[in-house]
């Protein structure tokens, strides 16, 4: 059987990326000022990653015998089977890519991702058949080509260490980057658990995912054949919440130091589930960047979310820890809240700037088809344009302020935040001097 995974890039591919948001992906927007595309600009030759979910499937189907290749600038022109990762940033880009494989192909066309499994008649309009559940399952068992049609389900794996690791071999590898957060190439992503413990209403990796992890060891293993067979030197370790058991990274950090591997990482987590001790650690092995939800300054705009507030003396006092030993870190900020007000917001941005980390990133809160938080405001949501729902822009209305206040606000956030000689000299230093 031949298989085509296929991630054709759009005239905004280097502003979204699918598996950011849970798999329903991002589209980063500023603004319009010349300061504002200018940042748009400058994004463009930051962050690439290859689809994590790709890299799974290609290991299964090539494991079972497939001939499987990967295509993200041409079309592919054979296949009996064509697989597209679904997201709401850019589904009518895809769509229109299905409708053109089905005119060109004699092959069934299908698509992953939450947000098609979410709204499969979306989809099914378009394409033959739609996975709902994480696909290695689905990868394990397809067979009969006649069998995909509709929805197929597909259950998790519960032993994620009985997957094989993602086969990045088909992938360009040269054209991955995790710039300017870890400048070290080849760079690929990680996964050592999937899911999110926390019951935060408006988070899209409660859609898809339930948590679970994989052991140390299998982890490090995987992180040992990238840096073997891929000459990997930088890894981003896409769980939603890395350090949620502190035990799993400090063991996962000894085995890496134990291993004698040289390679640089970046994590994602949640700074209450971090401490001088382990970032010590952590950084020894390898830890170069961490991505953070900082969200509101007012705690009291996360009412009725589920989000656990922070300790704001412990939030301060861990992200000077980091610049301290030369952990750049990415900290996110949520506007648009419906208990905030336009000074909630303000105030935000001033302490974005009081923090000033190395990267800072003021999104607005978007209501994920999907999750409790839609359900919630659904009768509030104006847009039409699902594209709109990119963590950039007003999809809801909310009391007090209009989306065209909340855009100032991000754009005002945004150019006050990078255009200050307090940050770029910041900036500087940590690109010139860290490690």
């Amino acid at each position: 059987m031949k298989i085509a995974l296929v991630d054709l890039a759009t005239d905004r591919r280097n502003l979204i990326y699918k598996d950011w948001a849970g798999g329903y992906g991002t589209a980063f927007s500023v603004g319009s000022s010349l300061r504002a595309r200018f940042l748009e600009a400058a994004k463009k030759t930051g962050i690439r990653l290859p689809l994590p979910l790709f890299g799974y499937l290609a290991a299964i189907f090539r494991q079972r015998g497939f001939n499987v290749r990967f295509y993200n600038k041409t079309l592919p022109n054979a296949a009996d089977l064509v697989i597209l990762h679904s997201s709401i940033v850019d589904v009518y880009n895809e769509l229109d890519l299905a409708d053109q494989l089905r005119r060109r192909l004699n092959a069934k066309i299908g698509f992953i991702g939450p947000f098609s499994a979410t709204m499969p008649n979306l989809y099914l309009a378009h394409a033959h058949f739609v996975v709902n559940g994480e696909p290695e399952q689905f990868a394990y068992t397809v067979d009969r080509l006649d069998d995909l049609e509709g929805v197929v389900r597909s259950d998790p794996i519960e032993d994620l260490d009985s997957l094989p690791f993602p086969d990045w071999s088909i992938f360009p590898l040269h054209e991955y980057s995790y710039y300017p957060n870890i400048r070290a190439r080849p760079f690929l992503p990680i996964l050592s658990s999937r899911g999110c413990p926390y019951n935060c209403n408006y988070c899209a990796y409660k859609v898809a995912y339930t948590w679970r992890a994989r052991s140390v060891e299998n982890t490090v293993d995987e992180i040992e054949r990238d840096v073997k067979m891929f000459g990997t030197k930088g890894l981003l370790f896409r769980d939603p919440l890395f350090t949620y058991e502190k035990e799993r990274p400090r063991m996962i950090a000894e085995e890496i130091l134990k291993r004698g591997i040289s390679v640089k990482w970046a994590c994602e987590t949640h700074l209450g589930h971090l401490d001088e001790e382990l970032l010590n650690l952590l950084y020894r092995s390898g830890l170069r960047s961490i991505n953070v939800g900082i969200e509101v300054v007012n705690p009291k705009t996360l009412a009725g979310t589920g989000r656990e507030p922070l300790v704001p003396q412990h939030r301060t006092r861990i992200i000077k820890y980091c610049d301290k030993l030369g952990i750049r870190v990415t900290a996110f900020y949520l506007f648009g809240l419906p208990n905030a007000s336009v000074e909630d917001i303000e105030a935000t941005a001033r302490f974005a700037r009081k923090l000033n980390t190395h990267v800072a990133s003021f999104n607005i809160l978007t209501p994920y088809p999907g999750t409790k938080f839609y359900e919630k405001v659904k009768d509030r949501v104006f847009e039409t344009d699902w594209t709109k729902f990119n963590s950039y822009t007003p999809v809801f209305r909310i009391d007090g302020i209009t989306p065209q206040q909340l855009l100032k606000l991000k754009e005002k956030a945004f150019v006050r935040f990078y255009f200050r000689p307090a940050y770029i000299l910041k900036f500087l230093k940590r690109m010139l001097l860290w490690r």
